[in-house]
């Protein structure tokens, strides 16, 4: 039998707890680029860097998100929450938390698959809450505290364009349709 869902919740809580006061090692890792899953594209790990910010905002904004106002909510009956979530969470070919094993990050991964194993145990709607939030609150600690995506790279190459700055790039239209 798997362990108790409080014990993985506890569990859980406990390694948000670390992540607010330190660097857990797995985004110290990811943040040097040392990606010890072999992952990556032509010698570096942008696309690590990419989709971890893709994933944990997917997995923590969206999906435990969505399913805990589900649950708060009572929109569904409990035994299909669970349902969803083995889903949502991936117990067929795709599985999101897997996914952010692959990326550097394995404590993902054995959370959501813990989560999947325990939820037959859980037999009310505030109980499913709490062991969602848990997650929630984890995987978004390490999203807006640990984040290894460069903002400030981002923000300055894909910053919006001024109106003048538009009527700059109209002037040479002419110049382009040339070639």
């Amino acid at each position: 039998m798997a362990e108790d869902w409080k014990q993985i919740r506890d569990e859980i809580k406990e390694a948000r707890k670390l992540a607010l006061s330190e660097e857990p090692e797995e985004a110290q890792m990811v943040r040097l680029g040392i990606i010890t899953s072999g992952q990556g594209n032509f010698g570096g790990y942008w696309g690590i860097v990419w989709y971890w910010q893709v994933y944990t905002m997917h997995m923590g904004e969206h999906v435990t998100y969505d399913l805990m106002r589900l649950a708060q909510e009572r929109q569904l009956p409990l035994d299909m929450l669970k349902k969803v979530t083995r889903v949502f969470f991936g117990v067929n070919d795709w599985q999101p938390g897997e996914f952010m094993g692959a990326l550097g990050y394995p404590s993902v991964y054995k959370f959501s698959t813990n989560i999947i194993k325990v939820l037959d145990q859980i037999n009310t709607e505030k109980d499913f809450i709490e062991l969602m939030a848990s997650f929630h609150e984890y995987i978004n600690t390490i999203r807006t505290k640990w984040n290894p995506f460069p903002q400030a790279l981002a923000f300055a190459a894909f910053r919006k364009k001024t109106p003048e700055e538009v009527q700059q790039l109209i002037k040479w239209l002419p110049e382009l349709e040339r070639k």
